[in-house]
């Protein structure tokens, strides 16, 4: 009650008399992994609810599948598995996973991201047709760094790896095709980190939830640029 007798609401920037400033105060002191989980929940259910319908989500047995690559980290703490059919032969898509690296043909994926900003390559290139096992397919232009290849047997399997001093492979990365009929190939890729695997020092547990959002834009990118690539050939054939 003011003292001309009219009685004013008076407001805080927490609410009518500061009722709310202790109740604002306890939200601000909010800690941030709290609120980065809070985020990272809520946009994952968002996509979790478009991947069932995504065109590069591995079946249940394409995920629980033993493929090449999976006896090199027998305990992941990570495991992701992602696939896409393309209207091509075996045969047909294979060079293009052959080629792939920075300053290579790139990885076919966001290209500002891992590619320097240098557009992935859209046509098969001659010089890149060769790979041999612990050849390095560099991470990034100008990198020395980068995927190693493991093993491969050609139309049938790609194996990379990412190197680590403190045991064999930090990750791993299988690319495998699979004809599932005529003119058209399964590609199945699964990706694993093993308990070294580390990112810019994030805490594992941090990781453990940011990683498979991240590791899902950029493969699923990956899937359907390969298909478009190796599709548009075949029908140039």
């Amino acid at each position: 009650m003011a003292s001309d007798g009219v009685h004013r609401d008076v407001y805080t920037e927490s609410g009518p008399c500061g009722i709310l400033n202790m109740d604002a105060k306890r939200s601000l002191r909010r800690p941030l992994p709290v609120l980065i989980t809070g985020v990272a929940l809520g946009f994952g259910s968002l996509l979790y609810l478009t991947y069932r319908r995504d065109p590069v989500r591995a079946s249940r047995l394409e995920r629980i599948r033993p493929l090449a690559g999976d006896q090199l980290i027998p305990e992941p703490i990570a495991s992701l598995t992602h696939a896409i059919t393309i209207r091509c032969h075996r045969q047909e898509l294979w060079p293009w996973l052959v080629q792939m690296g920075a300053g290579r043909a790139g990885w076919y994926s966001y290209d500002f991201i891992d590619n320097g900003g240098q557009p992935s390559a859209k046509e098969l290139l001659p010089q890149f047709q060769s790979i041999a096992v612990g050849a390095v397919l560099p991470a990034l232009p100008g990198a020395t760094e980068g995927f190693i290849v493991v093993a491969y047997d050609p139309e049938h399997f790609l194996m990379l790896g990412w190197p680590s001093q403190g045991e064999a492979y930090m990750s791993t990365w299988a690319f495998v095709p699979d004809e599932v009929g005529s003119n058209h190939t399964r590609l199945i890729v699964r990706g694993r980190a093993g308990p070294g695997y580390h990112f810019h020092n994030l805490p594992l547990w941090l990781l453990k939830l940011t990683a498979p959002l991240g590791h899902y834009i950029m493969q699923r990118r990956q899937l359907l640029e390969i298909a478009r690539r190796a599709e548009r050939s075949h029908r140039n054939i």
